[in-house]
């Protein structure tokens, strides 16, 4: 990589298109430290910015949270001795869980 023309950005040949993200913006930044014996060093950054999806963000968490905030009121309105209000509420804790689980461990 030659940045001594004036051209601060960098192509990505190999990169392979991503659903949730976007690049929008690379720069390299060439530095040269000297020190006092004369040694010289060469530092090269790369600085890649990336922008997010917004539907990846509805997907994982508007989607599931809309569906339990209309579900769970309806529990409400089911008579208190009927199977489907247990039924119901089993149901509608399990899809939460399952929806959270990839964010609760690293």
């Amino acid at each position: 990589m030659h940045l001594a023309n004036g051209n601060d950005s960098f192509m990505i040949g190999s990169y392979a298109s991503h659903n949730d993200w976007n690049i929008t913006k690379t720069t390299a930044r060439r530095d040269i430290y000297m020190y006092g014996n004369g040694e010289v060093y060469l530092e090269v950054t790369f600085t890649v910015e990336m922008k997010r999806k917004s539907s990846y963000f509805y997907r994982l968490f508007v989607a599931p949270a809309a569906v339990c905030m209309f579900v769970i009121p309806v529990i409400h309105f089911l008579p208190p001795s009927s199977n489907e209000k247990l039924t119901l509420g089993m149901l509608s804790q399990f899809t939460y869980s399952v929806s959270k689980a990839p964010f609760q461990y690293p």
